[in-house]
Parts: C-alpha cells; sequence; structure tokens
C-alpha cells in the first residue's frame, strides 16, 4: 500500500510516493478509512485465506509547521488555477454560446491541464463557431491546440487548411512539448481525416524527415510513426539505425513494433537486418535453464538482454514492489506476434531468400537434472506441518529442476523464462501464503481464475470438447485441449450446441507426484525466491 503525497501546481498536483504498508504475502483486496482516523484494508481473494488489518497512528499528535509567506501565496495562486480549470471543466459535454469566448484565451496558457479544459470546452461547441478563429490563430499554444481541437472535430475537407495552418508553428521554433503536440496534431488528422492528398502529403514527409532521428526518444516515436504511415524513403534505414542504438528494450521493441507492417521501401539487406533482431530478443536464442513453448521449445537466456537498460521509473516499480525487473508473461507472445505480423507482408521470392531467418529452427526442451519416477500421490495434508522447513536449508538448485520436472516452466514465466499459458509465478509469494501455493500446486481445480478457464464445448453428438479457446471466425473454433502438449482440436460451430466454462482447471492435476518430499519442499521456496539463488532460504545453516 503506497502513500502519495500531493503538492499543488498550477491546475493540478505533483505527487511523490512511498510504500506505507509492506507485507509478503500482501494481497489487498479493499482499503478505507474510519471515523476513529485509523486505516483499514482487507485482502484474500482466489480463495485464500481472508484478513481485516486496522493501521493506527501510535505517539504524541503531529503539529503541522506554519507555512511560509512563499507557499500561501503558491496555494493561493494553485486554487485559482484549479478553479479556472473548474470553470472551464462547466462547458464540457453541452453547447454554451459563451463558452468559445470564455475558453479561448486559456488554450495560450503555460499550463497544460488548462490547455486541455479550454480544449474540450471548445471542442464541446459546434465546429462552425470556432473553425475560422482555429486556423487564423497564430499564438504558438493556442494554435496548435485549436488545431488539435479541429483534427478531432473537423471533416476531410477541412484537412488541407489544418495542416496548411500548422505550417505558421515550425518544428525548428518549438520546444519538445510543443513539438510533440503538433505532431499528435498531424498523427490525429491522419487518423480521423484519413491520408492526405500526394502534395500535402510530400510536403509532411520533406518537412518530417528533416527532423529524424531526433534528440529524444519521445519524439522519434513520433516521427517513426508518421513517417512509416506516409511511406517516407528513407524511413527504414534510418529506423534500422535507431533500432541498432537504442539503448533500452522498451524503444528497440517500438522500432520493432513500428517497422513490422511497412510493405514499401525495403532492400534485402534492411530485410535481413531487421529479422536478424529477433533470435536474440525472443526464445529461441542460445543459452539454457528454462524454456518457452510456442509452436516448439526453444531455450532461453538472460544474456540476450545484457547491456539493454530500463527507465529509472519502472525499475523503481519492480525494486517496490521486492522483485527484480521481469518481462512478463505475455512477452514471448508479443514478440512473436510481431515477427508474424512482418513474415506476413513479405514476397513469396522475399520468404525464399530470408527461409533460414525467418524459420523456425525447433529445439529440444532441456532435461532435467536428474530421471524422476512415480513417488507419490501427494496430498495436502502429507505436507502441510513441513511447511516451515521450506524457509531454511533448501537447495536453488534442486528446486529450479523440480519446477522443470513438474513441467512448471511450460506454461508460466518464472524469472524471465517459461511460457506464457498459465499466470507469472516470479512474484506469486507476494500475492500467495506458502499453504496457498501447495494446494494451488496439489488441488488447481480448486480455485480457478476466470482468466485461465478452459471452456467446454458440447457436440450434438453428445461429445463435449473442452480446452482453451484460441481461434474462433464465423464458421468454426479451435480449441487447446492439452497445454503441455499444444494439441488443439478444430470444431464446427454448426456441430456446438452449447458452450460454458468448464469446472476444472487446464492445470493437470499429479504434476508433482514424482518429487519426493524434499524436492517438493525445495521447488516451494524457489518459487517463494522469485528465482534469486541468494534468498535466505538457501543459505547454508
Amino acid at each position: 500500500i503506497f502513500a502519495v503525497h500531493l503538492t499543488p501546481c498550477g491546475a493540478s498536483y505533483n505527487a511523490t510516493f512511498e510504500p506505507f504498508v509492506k507485507g509478503k504475502p500482501l494481497n489487498v483486496t479493499d482499503v478505507e478509512f474510519g471515523k476513529d482516523g485509523a486505516m483499514y484494508f482487507t485482502t484474500g481473494g482466489r480463495g485464500t485465506q481472508s484478513g481485516l488489518y486496522r493501521v493506527s497512528y501510535v505517539g504524541e499528535r503531529v503539529k503541522e509547521s506554519p507555512k511560509s509567506k512563499t507557499e500561501l501565496a503558491q496555494e493561493k495562486e494553485a486554487a485559482a488555477a484549479r478553479a479556472l480549470r473548474h470553470k472551464l471543466e462547466s462547458f464540457h459535454g453541452h453547447q454554451d454560446a459563451k463558452a468559445v469566448e470564455f475558453a479561448w484565451p486559456h488554450l495560450n496558457s503555460e499550463d497544460r491541464f488548462i490547455r486541455y479544459a479550454a480544449r474540450i470546452a471548445i471542442e464541446s461547441q459546434p465546429v462552425a463557431q470556432w473553425q475560422d478563429r482555429a486556423l487564423a490563430e497564430t499564438r504558438t499554444n493556442a494554435g496548435i491546440n485549436g488545431l488539435l481541437a479541429l483534427a478531432r472535430c473537423g471533416t476531410k475537407e477541412t484537412q488541407n487548411n489544418l495542416l496548411k495552418a500548422l505550417a505558421k508553428f515550425p518544428l525548428d521554433g518549438l520546444d519538445e512539448d510543443q513539438k510533440l503536440e503538433k505532431l499528435r496534431v498531424i498523427e490525429l488528422s491522419f487518423i480521423r481525416q484519413d491520408k492526405p492528398d500526394a502534395a500535402i502529403a510530400k510536403m509532411a514527409i520533406e518537412k518530417l524527415d528533416h527532423q529524424y532521428p531526433a534528440k529524444s526518444a519521445r519524439l522519434n516515436r513520433m516521427l517513426c510513426e508518421l513517417l512509416i504511415y506516409l511511406q517516407a524513403p528513407d524511413v527504414v534505414g534510418k529506423t534500422l539505425a535507431l533500432l541498432d542504438a537504442a539503448p533500452t528494450q522498451e524503444e528497440q521493441i517500438q522500432y520493432v513494433f513500428s517497422l513490422r507492417k511497412l510493405t514499401n521501401g525495403w532492400t534485402m539487406p534492411q530485410r535481413e537486418h531487421y529479422f536478424s533482431w529477433f533470435p536474440s530478443h525472443r526464445p529461441g536464442a542460445e543459452g539454457e535453464p528454462t524454456y518457452w513453448k510456442g509452436a516448439s521449445y526453444y531455450p532461453w537466456s538472460k544474456k540476450d538482454q545484457q547491456g539493454l537498460q530500463h527507465s529509472p521509473e519502472l525499475l523503481k516499480w519492480f525494486t517496490d514492489a521486492d522483485r527484480e525487473y521481469g518481462d512478463g508473461s505475455s512477452y514471448p507472445k508479443f514478440i512473436a506476434n510481431f515477427r508474424k505480423d512482418a513474415v506476413e507482408t513479405l514476397t513469396d521470392n522475399e520468404r525464399g531468400e530470408l527461409a533460414n531467418i525467418i524459420t523456425d529452427q525447433p529445439k529440444e526442451a532441456p532435461k532435467a537434472v536428474a530421471e524422476h519416477k512415480f513417488v507419490k500421490d501427494w496430498k495436502v495434508e502429507d505436507l502441510q506441518s513441513l511447511l516451515d522447513e521450506v524457509g531454511k536449508g533448501r537447495s536453488f538448485a534442486k528446486g529450479k529442476d523440480a519446477f522443470t520436472v513438474a513441467q512448471c516452466v511450460q506454461c508460466h514465466r518464472f524469472d524471465d523464462g517459461g511460457g506464457a499459458v498459465g499466470p507469472e509465478l516470479t512474484a506469486v509469494s507476494s500475492r500467495y501464503t506458502r499453504k496457498d501455493i501447495l494446494e494451488s500446486i496439489l488441488l488447481p481445480s480448486k480455485v480457478v481464475s476466470e482468466q485461465y478457464q478452459n471452456t467446454t464445448f458440447t457436440k450434438k453428438d453428445g461429445d463435449d470438447v473442452t480446452g482453451r479457446l484460441v481461434e474462433e471466425d464465423d464458421k468454426k473454433i479451435v480449441v487447446m485441449t492439452n497445454p503441455l502438449t499444444q494439441a488443439k482440436i478444430e470444431v464446427l460451430k454448426a456441430d456446438i450446441t452449447n458452450r460454458a466454462a468448464a469446472k476444472l482447471s487446464p492445470m493437470p492435476e499429479g504434476l508433482v507426484n514424482s518429487l519426493t518430499q524434499e524436492e517438493i519442499l525445495d521447488l516451494l521456496a524457489y518459487m517463494e525466491s522469485g528465482g534469486k539463488a541468494e534468498a535466505a532460504a538457501f543459505k547454508k545453516e
């Protein structure tokens, strides 16, 4: 639970935050403040043990320090700005003859929240009342925001005049925020009013190409997307150069994503350059120790991401959540889909020349360290009394091996490896107790999240098919019946009489029956550690 501290700033606020209540697990479900001044919160969910907690202050009452004249003046100024914003917001969503005259001067405000409130007030009025004023405006902030309103509310017939009016505000004369706002006007015009005529498009390419690449990643993102949409001649080469130089994983993904559906302007070396990015940024690169399940098994290694940075804000989120950075369970699928989209743009000749790059080379899944045979049909009561032993004297290596033997890694992403069929498990101990985790392994159908619930399809002949719906069109459905083998069944919709949520979990029972008691405890310790070999449970006594 975080405490957020607000400081008035113009018509809005700045904020800092800090952890207020921490626990492991701390699966908070609701927070309320009582008349007694205490904070009350509940935990639980997903069939786990619920709890009600009270947090109250103990100690002498803290007196607030008197505010300085400067602070009082700042608060008064901020209160006036918020009052103005509220007045502008009173015009939102309905027509008022006074709205345009009142709001227009505030389009030029230095406060972006005032500008926003003024623009929405104007957009709520008939376009005919303010269209000419937007096209004629010469003040930079007011002009850009007036044209943004016209891009949102105007028709195709206004597009040429709108884009020509933007020329009054050359990009070289704007600061970064103003540049982004101008580019947003262009982007919205293309989205809502369609691609401009050839002459305007040519002019736009010349102006935007002069700015690309920019020094800012934010500007490069907007410029990249606009130039790709316009199919600018040099956009592929410039974007690939930015891809090579991008210091963060997020920037690289943005360029790969933006280029994926561009069909024109490629040379064969550029195609090879683009597709060569994927092997080192998706499962399939050399390394071990876990694997991803797509069409086939692929080894995966953290070494692939060496040298790539992440923003301080993103890393701080993971730090505050008491875990290391992780890509998330859907990351491999996103990358695979980018690649799939890009392959679909290739001609038959290009597919032939790039066959070695775009054709997957399936590899065998890593084998467990030791062969495992059936040990016992484990029950919760067999292990519940031993859960205290999970916290000390455990083996990281054996726990990691058990994660593979029990086939957890095929369906669950953990510590930047694994599959994406089931929920991500790196931070599972932040949400569930050891008992909860044990029960979810031994009794997977006790509580099934609707996010991962299977569907049962009943057919006319009385048979039924149960699994995850992965594809559907007007004539058929495709159901994945086994997440471990990726087995799929196609069923004609005409043959289906009913569909309903399945009561059984997609996760099979008995996955740990080939593990010994000690290996199960090591597995629980491994999951509780978030993949950290230095966790307290693995320290030698």
